[in-house]
């Protein structure tokens, strides 16, 4: 097992840990918000997408109240890696089903389940490393720097989102 002081020092400090947190949540919760940006998550039809609106935010209220014991029994690392692949999952599960064939439609709705389960990890991971971390003059700075991070995601997709949309021949893409 390697000890924190075989990482390099910069590794250990507090404000970089943050800011892989915020490159974690930028990549999975960040890009999570482009997808919705584009409605429907991407896909089209509503009535699959508002069934995994509900399934994700279900799943996340249960699990939110489980975050704090999933910490005390995994740590932040374990929290953090599972948290952004279920995100990644949520996307590919999106993408088959919007882009390849609406027969991936339980697929998402399920992957929308589990990302209820990995976000409660993550975001109950992530706000507990800001305010442990962090010194008591710091936290604001954490904490700002951490949301700058994660909102750069939404602004980038959203960004694409205009891009695909500023092609005057077609209509509407997103």
């Amino acid at each position: 097992m390697e000890s924190s002081t075989d990482k390099p020092p910069f590794l250990r400090r507090g404000s970089t840990q943050n800011i892989i947190a915020g490159v974690v949540a930028f990549c999975g919760p960040g890009l999570f918000n482009a997808l919705q940006g584009l409605g429907n998550a991407g896909g089209s039809d509503p009535t699959v997408s508002a069934a995994m609106n509900a399934t994700l935010y279900a799943s996340f209220a249960v699990f939110g109240c489980l975050s704090g014991w999933f910490f005390n029994q995994f740590g932040p690392k374990i929290l953090m890696s599972f948290g952004a692949l279920t995100y990644s999952f949520y996307a590919i599960s999106v993408y088959l089903w919007g882009q390849v064939d609406d027969k991936f439609a339980p697929m998402a709705i399920v992957a929308s389940a589990i990302l209820g389960l990995g976000a409660a990890c993550l975001w109950g991971a992530q706000g507990t490393m800001t305010l442990s971390y962090a010194l008591e003059n710091q936290k604001g700075s954490f904490f700002g720097i951490f949301w700058f991070i994660f909102n750069m995601g939404g602004v980038i997709g959203g960004l694409i989102a205009l891009g695909l949309n500023l092609n005057p021949d077609d209509e509407g893409q997103a």
